[in-house]
């Protein structure tokens, strides 16, 4: 009995939990001596206790076993209820979106290029050509853009494939690409083709956007004639709505093409004209060294570039600068003004400007004889210091300018001979003969760097003009660097290009193999033949005077 009532209280006291019953027995079997426990003094009336114990245990139990399966059985019923509910509700929807046959067989591309018949119907194929668009600049890749026009491009709209045109080209130069290689490409093709057929679609941006991608891409003209020509002409439509970007960028591909098309650059240069306050730097920049590498520069262009210029020469970056003033030397034109504000900007600031910017300044001041020796001594000071970074033409035209100008120390040209001495295979025949004359102009005479330039002209002969020629002979004879193996060399050139010597020329040739002391009879007859009948008296008088130098008496 005594084991019983222990387990009973154990139990209820685990099931039921702190209740009255439970720990008034436990502590009654604890605190009772078990060996003492006879049933002669046992208390019956501890029964009643038990068995009430065990009544409520029983049906504290069962009542929340039944409620939890109550809410188990509502909650399963909620649920099932819920779930008619949501199907009820999304059945319709699955229903709406579900296409019908004649729909599945419809072509994307006749939704895309149909007129849409509901403002919902626009509004989501607008947000579709956004979100190409979106696709389109977030990729970094020639090859990429190209992948998805062959994947989407029939969902593209004018603009999508003006933007791709425009990615594609921009990523081909960053990347340094093979731009023949990359119009090779199917994909290439497909995307000329596209943005062809949706031409109308472009805005005026997207149409210079695709005149700039033509001319990064050098497409030229016999490749894709019809597409560039319908380019061109849609330009000239848009024209008057070009941003000043727009007309520069234009410019530029035409330049770059070396488009010759009169009716589009007199518009976008009109247009420039009439909207110069509104250009920045970059875009003055770039639109006169267009119109200066084509040659198409009207006056009133120029004083409008001249006017617009002068307050932001301070604020233009070297290139920029250099652009400006290379533009008035190809028109051989001097705005004083400008001019002397550049070199005051120069002057001051020589040392940031790079090799290319200072050699185009000091080039085009030479050409228009807007001579600043302040200027001048600041940019050989510059170009001291960056003497590694010029190129072979870089260096040989800001040496021209410095001969033009008469201005040149020994340091820089020292130091530039050293440079050409170092670099001389890669410097072209007119380039050799720029450094030869403008040394001789200068009397600056550099043994080492004339001997190794005369095996430079020697490997480069055929590719010398009849002018570079003529340099060289005289920048050789009047430096008093005697070369007969040059000179005996030079002479089959002389020859073969006599008919393109002006008469000071011919005599030139002539005085130049006199002082070095080299006698070919054969070019000397050559000489006297193509000079007779063009000389006035002082001209035959140095001729015979270099005849006789060599013992020569031409043949009637």
């Amino acid at each position: 009995m005594s084991g019983t009532s222990l387990m009973v209280s154990s139990w209820v006291g685990v099931a039921a939990g702190p209740t009255v019953g439970a720990g008034t027995m436990e502590t009654t079997i604890q605190a009772g001596d078990l060996s003492k426990f006879h049933a002669s003094n046992f208390d019956y009336s501890y029964i009643a206790d038990i068995l009430l114990v065990v009544a409520l245990a029983a049906g504290y139990f069962f009542v929340h076993k039944y409620r939890d399966t109550s809410v188990v059985k509502a909650t399963r019923q909620v649920q099932k209820k819920e779930e008619q509910l949501l199907q009820d509700c999304f059945e319709p929807r699955k229903k709406s979106y579900t296409k019908t046959p004649d729909e599945t067989r419809t072509p994307l591309t006749t939704h895309m290029t149909a007129k849409p018949k509901s403002g919902r119907s626009s509004g989501s194929t607008s947000e579709r050509h956004r979100q190409l668009n979106q696709q389109l600049c977030k990729l970094e890749h020639a090859e990429e853009v190209l992948a998805m026009v062959a994947e989407s491009g029939m969902q593209m709209n004018g603009v999508n494939l003006s933007t791709a045109l425009h990615r594609v080209a921009k990523w081909s130069k960053k990347q340094r690409l093979d731009v023949v290689e990359v119009r090779g490409a199917p994909q290439w093709k497909k995307l000329v083709r596209l943005t062809h057929q949706k031409l109308g679609e472009l805005t005026a941006q997207g149409v210079a956007n695709t005149l700039w991608a033509v001319g990064t891409m050098q497409l030229p003209m016999e490749e894709e004639p019809k597409f560039i020509a319908d380019v061109i002409a849609a330009a000239e439509e848009h024209v008057e709505s070009f941003t000043p970007q727009a007309l520069a960028n234009t410019a530029w591909a035409c330049a770059t093409m070396n488009w010759q098309h009169s009716t589009l650059l007199g518009k976008v240069q009109r247009s420039c004209v009439a909207s110069f306050s509104s250009f920045n730097p970059q875009d003055l920049s770039n639109i006169a060294w267009a119109f200066g590498t084509l040659g198409f520069l009207s006056q009133a262009f120029l004083d409008g570039t001249a006017k617009v210029a002068l307050p932001m020469v301070a604020a233009c970056k070297p290139g920029e600068m250099a652009n400006i003033v290379w533009a008035f030397a190809r028109a051989n034109q001097r705005p004083k003004e400008l001019f002397d504000r550049v070199a005051e900007v120069v002057t001051s600031s020589a040392d940031g400007l790079n090799s290319q910017a200072l050699c185009t300044i000091a080039w085009s001041f030479a050409t228009v004889g807007h001579k600043d020796e302040e200027m001048m001594a600041s940019i050989l000071r510059a170009g001291n210091l960056k003497m590694r970074w010029f190129s072979p033409k870089e260096l040989s035209n800001l040496l021209w300018a410095c001969a033009t100008m008469n201005v040149g120390s020994d340091r820089f040209l020292d130091a530039a001979c050293n440079s050409v001495v170092r670099c001389r295979d890669n410097f072209a025949g007119e380039e050799v003969a720029n450094v030869i004359w403008a040394l001789a102009t200068l009397k600056f005479m550099h043994s080492q760097c004339c001997e190794h330039l005369a095996n430079t002209i020697l490997r480069r002969r055929d590719e010398i003009s009849a002018k570079a020629l003529t340099n060289i002979l005289w920048g050789y004879a009047t430096l008093g660097h005697k070369n007969p193996a040059l000179f005996v060399n030079l002479a089959e050139v002389v020859q073969s290009s006599v008919d393109c010597l002006s008469t000071t020329e011919l005599i030139t040739i002539a005085w130049s193999y006199s002082v070095c002391g080299v006698r070919i009879p054969e070019m000397l007859q050559t000489l006297a033949r193509a000079a007779s009948g063009t000389l006035d008296q002082q001209q035959a008088e140095v001729l015979s005077t270099s005849f006789k130098k060599l013992s020569f008496v031409p043949e009637k």
